[in-house]
This record gives structure tokens, sequence and C-alpha cells, in this order.
């Protein structure tokens, strides 16, 4: 009788794991369908486990020699794989190779029995998406406080500036720099804990001056700052 595909599983904990984290897949073998569990050795090529991943997939192949009732993989979470519920889409033998049990029956049914995936075992979530900055503005008027309209912001006056980012992150260590069009170089300092928007004060200073106040360029963290969400998934990687 040949060997099929059991179950698959993990010994990793469930969780959120973000760019860089490690989950054990394993995938046991049984006799025929139902059958009791079998060791079977991987001959020659490889066995590869395609992981659904939220993008093109990501492929954890076992090419060491083995015998065993179960064949046992690492998958290391790539910057920007995302998906709520991680599972196996796909087996296969590769290189041409063989799995056989010792009888010499070749494993050539890959199927994932229904309820034995990754999925129905523990729950993963994927995030290896870096955070990003999705808007910087204020909600200050367009002129000082009791000012007449039209009359610009001079020197001492101050405007409140939102930097907003698309999830809760925080700054360690040094600033996030944007470059203001009146050529001030506005530093958003280390802050901790995560927060999804972060306010800033611009106060003007002599020599400055624009028509219209807007960030220039791309904002840049400065020299060993780091920016990192809740699962360090960082743009500095």
């Amino acid at each position: 009788t040949a060997p099929t595909i059991g179950t698959i599983t993990s010994g990793t904990p469930a969780g959120s794991y973000g760019a860089g984290g490690t989950i054990q897949v394993d995938v046991s073998f049984i006799n025929g369908i139902g059958g009791a569990a079998e060791s079977v050795s991987l001959k020659s090529g490889s066995f590869d486990i395609t992981l659904a991943n939220g993008g093109a997939g990501s492929l954890v192949s076992i090419s060491s020699d083995w015998n065993a009732s179960t064949a046992r993989g690492t998958y290391v979470v790539a910057v920007d794989d995302e998906i709520d519920e991680l599972s196996v889409s796909s087996l296969a033998i590769g290189g041409s190779g063989s799995v056989e049990d010792i009888y010499g029956n070749g494993l050539t049914v890959l199927d994932i029995p229904g309820g034995s995936n990754l999925e129905d075992d523990r729950t993963f979530k994927i995030d290896g998406v870096a955070p990003t900055i999705v808007s910087i503005r204020t909600t200050d008027p367009n002129s000082p406080i009791g000012s007449p309209a039209g009359t610009p912001y001079g020197i001492d006056d101050y405007i409140d500036i939102d930097i907003t980012f698309s999830e809760q992150v925080e700054l360690l260590t040094s600033s996030l720099d944007l470059v203001l069009s009146s050529g001030k170089t506005l530093s958003v300092p280390a802050f901790t804990p995560h927060a999804l928007t972060k306010q800033v004060r611009y106060t003007v200073a002599e020599t400055e001056q624009t028509d219209l106040l807007e960030v220039t360029g791309t904002p840049t963290l400065a020299a060993g700052a780091t920016l990192k969400d809740k699962l360090d998934n960082s743009p500095n990687d």
C-alpha cells in the first residue's frame, strides 16, 4: 500500500509573525487512506511545501535525506508576505525525486486531506509589510489665529503637523526628518509606545520663507533611527 499525506501541523506557537519570523511546518505520512503513521524516505530530489502567503507563495524545500513518518521544514516570513491565516497550498516532489516506504511503495498522491491543513492545526497571521507614511497634514488655519485672513505666518508663529502611518509604529534611538519648503528640516523625535499618528510642531524661524509650506522629497530616518511596527517590520530592512 502506497503512503499518503496524513496531516500538516506545526510545533511553533500560534500568533502573528513579521518579516524574518520562523514557523515550523510538519507533514506527516500514513499508510494508504486513513491508515496508521508510516515512515518514508526521500530517495532523491526534494520534498516541496508551498505555503499560501498572500502573494506568489513561499516554497519550503526539504532536500536532505530522511527516514521518518514526519517531514519537517521551516518557513521564514519574507518582506511583503501577508495573510490572515497561513496554510499549505500544495505539496510536490521536486527534482525528479521520489519518496518511498520501506517496501518501495512510492508517494504519488500528495493531496492534503480535508481538515488536515496547517490552518486547521493553529492560526498564523503573517504580516511582513513594513509601515509607511500615509499622510502629512495640519488642521491649523491658513493664517495665524487672531490675524486677518491671508496673513502669513511670521517668526515664532507655529504650525502643528500630524504624521499618520499605515499602522501603529514606534521610533527608536533617533529622529524622522522632514525637509520643508521653507528651508527647515523638521525632526520628529524618537517615541514609544506605538502610535498611529505623531504630531510635531514647526515654529517659523528667521530667514525661513515659502509661499506654500510642504514637505519636499522623501522623509528620511536619521542615522541610528529605527521605525518599526508591533511585529518589528521596518523600512530600515
